[in-house]
């Protein structure tokens, strides 16, 4: 395996040339160095989920539609969270428009 570098619109790039028997061990290593500079674990990811709400799960708590999630989207009442194609809303935020005189 032998590391180069090159300049790409005066910017520096690095690329690997590896054989084929070097791509496992070169893959893993790749995984690894990702792996330890994501700042979520595992846990935090599920806590998180827990935290956002579907759209069919907001409509059925606050009895509203999802023509009105939007309406409130749209004036800044409620914002949505979107991740990839997928719309959800914080629990929090739900809630307190659920319990407008609760104190957090």
């Amino acid at each position: 395996m032998s590391n180069k570098t090159t300049h790409l619109n005066a910017q520096p790039v690095s690329y690997y040339v590896i054989s084929v028997e070097d791509m496992p061990g070169f893959v893993s290593s790749l995984i690894e160095q990702y792996q330890a500079t994501q700042q979520v674990t595992p846990i935090e990811c599920k806590q998180e989920q827990r935290d956002l709400m579907s759209i069919a799960e907001v409509c059925e708590y606050l009895h509203v539609t999802a023509a009105t999630l939007n309406n409130w989207h749209r004036v800044g009442y409620l914002t949505k969270v979107k991740i990839g194609r997928r719309v959800l809303y914080h629990r929090q935020d739900v809630e307190a428009i659920a319990n407008p005189h609760k104190s957090n």
